[in-house]
């Protein structure tokens, strides 16, 4: 990946970025809030960011089956659009140490999308924690006969 702070092009569009790191997932968004006007989400396996530290990551374009990559975009009418990706593209992420709830690293993402999207460079994620686990809803109590 180039030296450069990450940036590249989402469905057809320029992409500069920042980036986040929610248990394994990896998020780098363009925008002011959700839902972002352009996004890659790669979900990685971890609990906690800071379990990638010193980690890298390295898909083909031929493994049957890789981490689902998420893309996310407005379209004509501003309104979200997503594509999912679960093979045929070229990843290799790069993760540096994690200190102060942060963790630097470098991404080269190259998706077989008709846009072609790609992202490259370096980032600096913040480390957030993740969402709590979804529990499934309480069935009402029975009453007693």
């Amino acid at each position: 990946p180039p030296g450069e702070v990450a940036a590249g092009s989402i469905h057809g569009s320029g992409f500069r970025c920042r980036s986040t790191l929610r248990g394994g997932l990896l998020t780098l968004s363009q925008g002011k809030a959700w839902p972002w006007d352009l996004a890659v989400s790669i979900n990685l396996v971890a609990r906690q960011g800071e379990e990638l530290s010193g980690k890298t990551v390295v898909i083909t374009p031929e493994r049957p089956l890789a981490p689902r990559v998420v893309l996310r975009w407005k379209d004509e009418q501003q309104q979200p659009a997503t594509e999912s990706i679960n093979q045929g593209y070229a990843l290799k992420l790069v993760f540096g140490q994690a200190a102060n709830k942060r963790i630097p690293g470098s991404i080269y993402l190259c998706l077989p999308d008709a846009s072609k999207s790609f992202v490259a460079g370096t980032f600096e994620a913040d480390i957030r924690k993740p969402p709590p686990p979804k529990r499934p809803p309480r069935r009402p109590s029975q009453p007693k006969a």
